[in-house]
């Protein structure tokens, strides 16, 4: 498939999945918005990317935070024609033994809410545009 000319959004980007489908999207001709929470990170994989990718650190469970993504995201790339929501956590503890918090983080599903928001209704009105609720295996 090809992807040139189309800007993607992936978030998560930084972990196993997301570097892979931000290595096929790359591949395809896209430029590639990454996201994750370290920028540092982020920095790394760009530098290996070497061109058409802008990364930019984000905490998705803060509305805040995704609105200065999308700012950001399209004064770099312009509209967003793919969005792949690849975000998760994990913490590694049994889940009977997880604090309150640290459950709540790794099930955090308003984060894919939040970013669909921000990006759906643009994205519905384009006949080629892909939007990706994307949910990883939580292992118990």
């Amino acid at each position: 498939m090809d992807f040139t000319g189309k800007c993607a959004l992936v978030t998560g980007a930084t972990g196993g999945i997301g570097r892979v489908i931000v290595k096929k999207l790359h591949d395809a001709g896209a430029t590639v918005i990454i996201t994750d929470m370290r920028q540092e990170t982020l920095d790394e994989f760009a530098a290996e990317l070497k061109e058409r990718v802008f990364a930019f650190a984000c905490n998705l469970g803060d509305p805040a935070d995704i609105d200065a993504l999308v700012a950001k995201a399209e004064k770099a790339a312009g509209a967003i024609d793919i969005l792949v929501n690849n975000a998760g956590l994990t913490k590694d503890n049994l889940f009977m033994r997880m604090k309150d918090e640290d459950w709540n983080l790794v099930l955090n599903v308003k984060s894919v809410n939040f970013a669909a928001k921000q990006y759906g209704d643009g994205m519905a009105a384009a006949p080629d545009s892909l939007l990706y609720l994307g949910v990883k295996r939580l292992s118990l």
